[in-house]
Parts: C-alpha cells; structure tokens; sequence
C-alpha cells in the first residue's frame, strides 16, 4: 500500500516538475487538439515504436515521452479507421467556417482526407462484396467511431 502510494507521488511529481501537468479551466475541455496519449504494446521499446511509425510514414510529433508507463503523448498524426465507412457530408466533419463536411476527393480544407468502400453499400455478409471509391456510412458505426476519434 506503501509503495502504491509512494509511486503515484513520484509519477505525479514527475509530470507536475516536467511542466507537463494541466490543470483543467472551468468551462473548458481537458484536452489539446489532435493530440494524443498512446500505450505501446507490452515488449515494444519507444525505438522500435519511432520505427515502425516512420517505416509506414506515419506524420507524427512526440511532444512527450513517459517513465510511468511506456507510452508517449504524439500529435500531426493521421489515423485510419477501418469500419462501416464515415459519412464525410456530417456537419462535425465540417472544416472551420463551413456548414457541411466534405471528401477530400470532392472538395478542399476537408477533415476526411482518404477512404474507400472495400465491400460496396448493398453489402450484407451475403452478397458479393462490390467495392467502389466513395467511402460514404451507410449503417452509421464508422461515423459515430470517427466523430470520437475525430
């Protein structure tokens, strides 16, 4: 119990020395846009992490690496989501100033940059897949899974 307790201190005087502690504004958000916190997999080291991101030309920036667990906090990241696909017209994937989201393909300043269609919108586990190029959600699973992310 001890010990418990000893290395919460420690760990929380860590970040709270490195600068690294915010504390959150009333009314406000405790977060930083397109930034990230990430766990790497148990056996991984932070050099081969570095190298298996920049090998698949990942864009990212550490802004902070951690002793208390092996992780990092990153952002200019990409992220890929692999679901029901994501309906890029929704409002929340709307670039500042404008009222309905976009596909890059169809237009400029948007926030849904790639996507494809590897099973076609009458897909439905017994059909045969037809894929195509618009990654438009017709179930609306990838959607709500990128709005999170997003």
């Amino acid at each position: 119990m001890k010990i418990t307790a000893i290395l919460s201190a420690l760990a929380a005087a860590t970040l709270v020395s490195a600068g690294k502690f915010h504390t959150t504004q009333p009314g406000k958000g405790n977060f930083v846009p397109g930034a990230y916190i990430i766990e790497y997999k148990e056996g991984i080291s932070r050099s081969n992490a570095h190298d298996n991101l920049k090998k698949h030309a990942i864009d990212y920036k550490v802004r902070n690496e951690y002793d208390v667990f092996n992780g990092a906090a990153i952002t200019g990241v990409k992220v890929g989501i692999i679901d029901t696909g994501v309906d890029y017209k929704h409002p929340a994937f709307a670039a500042p100033g404008a009222t309905e989201g976009c596909f890059a393909r169809f237009g400029k300043n948007c926030r849904v940059k790639y996507g494809w269609d590897f099973v076609g919108d009458a897909y439905d586990g017994a059909t045969e897949p037809k894929p195509d190029s618009d990654p438009m959600d017709c179930q609306g699973h990838g959607s709500h899974v990128a709005g999170i992310v997003g």
